[in-house]
C-alpha cells in the first residue's frame, strides 16, 4: 500500500505545455504567443522611435529660436557640452512630461471605462479583479519616457549643435 501523492486541481486551464492560462480562456497555442509578442515589440519599437524623433524636431526649432545666443556662445569659447546641455534637459522634461500625462489619460480612461466594459469582460473571462499598472510601472514608463526624451534632444543638438 504505496501511499498516492496527493493531485491538487483548481479551475485553472492549461495549456499544452502545462503552463496556467492566465485568462482562463481556451489554450492559446506557443504560434500565436510569439506573434502577437513580435508585432507588439515592432509596435513598441515604432512608437518609441515616433516620440523620440518628435522630441528632436521640437528642441531642434528651439536650437533654431535661440541660434543667435547659440553663435555667441561659441565665439566667447564655450563647451560644446554646455551650449548643448539645455537643449537636452529641456527634451528630457518633455519625454517624461509626455510620459506623465499619457499615463495619468490611460488612468482616467480605465477608471471610465471599468464599470461598463471592463467588469463585465473581467467576470466573463474568469479574472478576479482588474487593476491599474502598478506603481514601479509607472514610474518605470515615467523615466523611459524620459529617456526617449533625452535622445531625442541629444539627436537633435548633435545634428545643430555639432562637437
Amino acid at each position: 500500500n504505496a501511499a498516492r501523492p496527493r493531485v491538487w486541481t483548481s479551475s485553472l486551464v492549461f495549456d499544452n505545455s502545462g503552463r496556467r492560462n492566465r485568462l482562463g480562456a481556451a489554450a492559446t497555442t506557443p504560434l500565436f504567443e510569439v506573434a502577437a509578442s513580435t508585432i507588439g515589440l515592432v509596435l513598441g519599437a515604432i512608437l518609441t522611435l515616433a516620440a523620440a524623433l518628435t522630441v528632436a524636431n521640437v528642441v531642434r526649432l528651439a536650437l533654431f529660436a535661440r541660434r543667435d545666443e547659440i553663435d555667441i556662445m561659441r565665439l566667447v569659447g564655450a563647451p560644446t557640452a554646455y551650449v548643448r546641455g539645455p537643449f537636452v534637459v529641456e527634451g528630457l522634461i518633455q519625454g517624461g512630461l509626455g510620459g506623465i500625462l499619457a499615463l495619468l489619460i490611460l488612468a482616467v480612461v480605465f477608471v471610465a471605462a471599468r464599470g461598463a466594459y471592463l467588469q463585465p469582460a473581467a467576470a466573463a473571462l474568469g479574472l478576479s479583479a482588474l487593476r491599474f499598472l502598478p506603481l514601479t510601472s509607472c514610474v518605470y514608463l515615467s523615466l523611459g519616457g524620459m529617456f526617449v526624451g533625452c535622445l531625442g534632444g541629444i539627436l537633435a543638438t548633435r545634428s545643430e549643435v555639432g562637437g
